[in-house]
């Protein structure tokens, strides 16, 4: 799971990379980031399909405004820094805090969950609606047939560019091995 993947990191007691998202400001004294392997498509919001508070040409300061409207926010996971700031401002949650006595009183709820249970809460009325990248949004499409018509995203006006994700390591690994895992991602797939 994400959030024992962080602890193993910032413990830093053995080797171990996981996919991360971006570039995180809070998290680089933690472990060593290798460079991007894979570029996402643009941030969008995913709410129930009935939902007629959804429209299209939005931004996301809008949707976040809007405390009548129920935020689903991961624990400890970031967004994209345009994304996390925003929530940090208006929602006033900062994505490395657990326990947030703002859960619920303004706009929000935390989870530990993935994507898919995630969406499964907004199915289910837990929330009103997340922040997903397109390009995950339509792999649940793809592979959830008996619940994609429930579910609908709207593109945010105000992110037009997606989140490149890298690999995020312990510093129990060295630099040689940061290195050749750089090389390897060059080789694999170029610059990002």
């Amino acid at each position: 799971p994400l959030l024992k993947s962080y602890d193993d990191i910032s413990e830093n007691k053995e080797k171990i990379c996981i996919g991360y998202k971006i570039l995180a400001n809070d998290k680089k004294e933690l472990g060593n980031y290798s460079l991007h392997f894979y570029s996402d498509k643009p941030n969008v919001i995913v709410h129930r399909s009935d939902d007629s508070r959804f429209e299209e040409d939005k931004t996301l300061n809008d949707y976040l405004s809007d405390f009548d409207l129920l935020l689903l926010i991961k624990l400890k996971y970031s967004y994209g820094e345009y994304e996390d700031s925003m929530i940090d401002s208006i929602k006033k949650h900062e994505i490395n805090h657990i326990n947030d006595h703002n859960d619920g009183n303004t706009g929000f709820r935390l989870t530990y969950t993935d994507n898919f249970s995630m969406m499964k809460q907004i199915e289910n009325n837990r929330a009103d609606y997340m922040i997903i990248s397109q390009n995950e949004f339509e792999y649940f499409e793809k592979t959830s047939s008996e619940n994609k018509s429930k579910l609908s995203f709207k593109k945010l006006k105000d992110i037009t560019t997606g989140n490149k994700r890298s690999l995020f390591c312990s510093k129990k690994v060295s630099q040689n091995e940061m290195d050749k895992i750089n090389k390897s991602i060059l080789k694999l797939v170029g610059v990002i």
